[in-house]
């Protein structure tokens, strides 16, 4: 490729390099497909209570403090109890969901070392950035988590809940954050005018004596143009939604309105989630069916197989984190 010529972020697109075995697209669509459904059916597993019940063994083994022991001078025990689980949720929840970000996005800078090996112009962060906008089926963590969990509620096991329902609100809040990491790809795909392209050589090199003339890459620039709109919008939806908390002291008014008000704009929430979630599958899927292997060749590693088929079961035990109370 000539060295005049601008592409698009010349950092994503991995190019066949001499000797390399790239793997089919058809097989990466593959994976993702059997990312999420393990993603799915292991969170639920390890939500269980049994899990749960596990791992509130070796907490206290661990972790043998007790957040209950610390109060303030005059303060009754019942109090002292009542702030102590309170705080111990709060600290619970939060380190679930940090924790939650962390792996996730280690997942793919981990892999980017392996592929910036045979790609020296590669960008790790751009990678980062570029695979926080593949398909997670979270909204589907979501929903079948809180399914188990009315499930074991209506046979009066309310304490069985609660690994269901952090991994429920866990995965949720840290979706909500990770689909930021790609805005910034996503932008950079957006400001490049549909004009430039020529939609009947999708994502091909250009002649080089064109010079200036980006790389052709429709596909991804159309699904980068969706997928960034929809995430704006479920931003938008989200700081309404916590506006809301703010304003009414994260009390639910008695009066139906009151209370259906937040409830509609959760579930707009959770619906801006679920396009998310499909539009990633468009975008990738139109573009690594538009685009040859030669020009976006992700090579077949068992580093990068093993990254991804571990970070569920990762992902599931440190959630148990969130489902064990420290000051239990």
């Amino acid at each position: 490729m000539a060295n005049n010529i601008t592409f698009i972020l010349p950092q994503w697109l991995l190019a066949k390099e001499p000797s390399m075995n790239c793997r089919s697209h058809k097989t990466i669509l593959d994976m993702f497909a059997v990312y999420n459904i393990v993603s799915v059916v292991l969170s639920v597993i390890l939500a269980s209570p049994f899990f749960v019940n596990m791992w509130q063994k070796v907490r206290r083994v661990v972790f043998p403090w007790n957040w209950k022991c610390w109060k303030r001078r005059g303060t009754s025990e019942e109090e002292a109890s009542s702030s102590g689980g309170v705080r111990s949720f709060v600290v619970s929840f939060v380190v679930s969901v940090l924790g939650s970000i962390a792996l996730a996005v280690a997942a793919p800078l981990l892999a980017g070392n392996s592929i910036v090996k045979n790609h020296q112009t590669a960008n790790r962060w751009v990678i980062i950035e570029q695979w926080s906008t593949r398909p997670r089926a979270t909204i589907f963590v979501f929903v079948f988590n809180l399914i188990a969990a009315t499930m074991v509620g209506h046979k009066g096991l309310l304490d069985d809940t609660q690994g269901f329902m952090n991994t429920a609100f866990s995965s949720l809040v840290s979706e909500i954050v990770l689909s930021l990491f790609g805005i910034k790809f996503l932008w950079n795909q957006t400001v490049v005018s549909l004009q430039k392209f020529d939609p009947s050589l999708p994502c091909t090199e250009p002649l080089t004596e064109v010079g200036n003339t980006p790389l052709n890459c429709p596909a991804m620039q159309r699904g980068a143009i969706a997928l960034f709109s929809i995430i704006v919008i479920n931003m938008i939806v989200v700081v309404l939604f916590f506006i809301y908390l703010l304003c009414t002291g994260f009390r639910s008014s008695s009066r139906c309105a009151g209370a259906t008000l937040p409830a509609l704009i959760f579930l707009l929430m959770l619906i801006m989630i679920f396009c998310i979630y499909a539009e990633s599958w468009i975008m990738w899927s139109s573009f690594l069916h538009e685009t040859s292997e030669d020009l976006y060749c992700v090579e077949g590693s068992a580093i990068v197989d093993l990254i991804y088929c571990l970070l569920p079961v990762v992902l599931g035990l440190w959630r148990l984190l969130g489902a064990v109370r420290i000051g239990k």
